[in-house]
């Protein structure tokens, strides 16, 4: 994992496929000293896939990655689905608290001073979208939770 970015949020799904080539490969030795080999690799790989599991903050970026989401934990790792939904909810909970604090301290914008002419016209008795529904209601956390 090279590169100039947080490899945090790659770091379970990586972990994942050394794991996946390493069982393919021992299904295709047949040599007693390579599979002793390979069994011994998977076994640390399985230890830092706990490891990893185990840690807040990759569990949170992985969560945040819009390639994996909660899917890939869900999936894979089942057992840590709701363990990472809550920190993705307390996370995104203390952010929405803090940013609304941020804006009760905020002084209000001040209303134009400069009139706005007349723009009546003829379309503003047409309704160009009539099929159109009012969008429901939704904070981020739902919106990025259902996938859309």
């Amino acid at each position: 994992m090279e590169g100039n970015i947080s490899s945090a949020s790659m770091m379970l799904a990586e972990y994942w496929n050394i794991k996946e080539y390493l069982q393919k490969k021992l299904a295709s030795f047949t040599e007693p000293e390579f599979t002793s080999m390979i069994n011994k690799m998977i076994a640390k790989t399985n230890i830092y896939i706990k490891e990893a599991l185990d840690c807040d903050v990759i569990l949170l970026a992985t969560t945040l990655n819009p390639a994996y989401r909660l899917s890939m934990i869900q999936q894979w790792f089942p057992s840590h689905h709701t363990k990472a939904q809550v920190l993705l909810e307390v996370a995104y909970g203390e952010l929405k608290s803090e940013l609304d604090s941020k804006e009760d301290k905020k002084e209000p914008t001040p209303t134009p001073t400069t009139e706005v002419g007349d723009k009546s016209g003829e379309e503003d008795d047409i309704d160009f979208f009539p099929d159109a529904e009012e969008p429901q209601v939704a904070d981020e956390l739902s919106i990025y939770l259902g996938g859309r």
